[in-house]
């Protein structure tokens, strides 16, 4: 791992088998938390920030990313809460969570958690809000104007998180930089999928534009399972892509990375697939860290030039014919 430029030996990933990023301990350094956090974090005698007197609120407390983000930050010395619409929110329960605050779900009742989240912020101020899961990231980043007289949002605004999450425009800018991506196809009709029919290098992984994970994935072995599947998709609201699948041996690389607002990279992880779920193709369950260069230096241009702020994790795969790591989508979030 590489903090403001030193490298930093950790342990393998396998003991963080449900951080998808494994950016939660990056978040508590210095070196990233001081860069948004201005009065509050004081620099002692060996050069090392004291963030006792640093609050953060962290968002979405229900997920195991967030009770790593949770443990990593009070491990720092800074003062936790935790919001969640349940409380059976597994970070509620970690020592290092100082606060714990029931808040409406940003999903299910968006203006209620805005609301009741503006209205928190201002008689309990906290220096930093960290958004967790997608949906929050984007709900406050839409409503960002609200809340930054309040706090820091150390995220990107929410058109370039629009941007960063398609993945059609984020391949097309890939693409322009000459980093290495799978052969892409738009699919704007089933009418341009019936053209692609019989041009397209079997087999094909069809996927929605926006989302990530699994859902909406399809993977097409001959001719004639794709224009059903493509069906599929656009009854399902999805507006798809249709992309090469690369041979199954190579293995998934994610590069993690922490820019601040010049884009500068404050800090980087890189790791490797080891196991996903389902096998076929979808989030992966257990990785460990390693090097890769090339994907690094391309991950690094791609969100700069995106002029990406915050937290992302890109993903890519290395082609097995080429040895190439070959960008397949960049997740804007933890």
């Amino acid at each position: 791992m590489t903090v403001k430029g030193k490298s930093i030996g950790l342990r393998s990933l396998r003991d963080w088998d449900s951080i998808p990023s494994g950016l939660a301990t990056i978040v508590a350094s210095t070196a990233s938390l001081g860069n948004w956090v201005t009065g509050e974090a004081i620099e002692r005698s060996d050069g090392v920030m004291d963030l006792s007197s640093t609050r953060v609120f962290v968002t979405d407390g229900f997920w195991r990313k967030t009770l790593a983000a949770v443990r990593a930050l009070g491990r720092a010395g800074v003062r936790v809460t935790v919001g969640e619409s349940t409380y059976l929110a597994p970070a509620f329960f970690s020592r290092y969570c100082h606060a714990r605050v029931r808040i409406p779900s940003p999903v299910l009742q968006p203006q209620d958690y805005l609301d009741f989240l503006e209205d928190y912020l201002n008689r309990h101020p906290h220096e930093v809000l960290l958004p967790m899961e997608e949906a929050t990231l984007l709900l406050l980043a839409r409503y960002h104007d609200r809340f930054e007289r309040l706090t820091r949002l150390p995220t990107s605004d929410y058109q370039t998180l629009e941007l960063t999450g398609d993945k059609l425009q984020v391949l097309q800018r890939a693409d322009a930089l000459s980093i290495p991506i799978p052969q892409t196809y738009p699919v704007p009709d089933l009418e341009t999928g019936q053209i692609l029919l019989d041009t397209l290098p079997y087999p094909l992984v069809v996927k929605p534009r926006l989302g990530s994970g699994s859902a909406g994935v399809e993977y097409v072995t001959e001719r004639a399972q794709l224009l059903p599947a493509l069906r599929r998709a656009f009854a399902a609201g999805h507006r798809p892509l249709i992309q090469e699948r690369l041979p199954a041996d190579g293995q998934g690389i994610g590069v993690c990375l922490l820019l601040d607002r010049s884009q500068q990279v404050r800090a980087s992880f890189v790791h490797r697939r080891l196991r996903e779920y389902p096998i076929t193709g979808g989030p992966s369950t257990l990785r460990e860290s390693c090097r890769h260069e090339q994907a690094y230096t391309d991950a690094v241009r791609l969100l700069q030039d995106l002029r990406f702020v915050g937290v992302a994790m890109v993903e890519f795969k290395i082609d097995a014919r080429t040895g190439q790591a070959k960008l397949l989508e960049v997740n804007p979030r933890f």
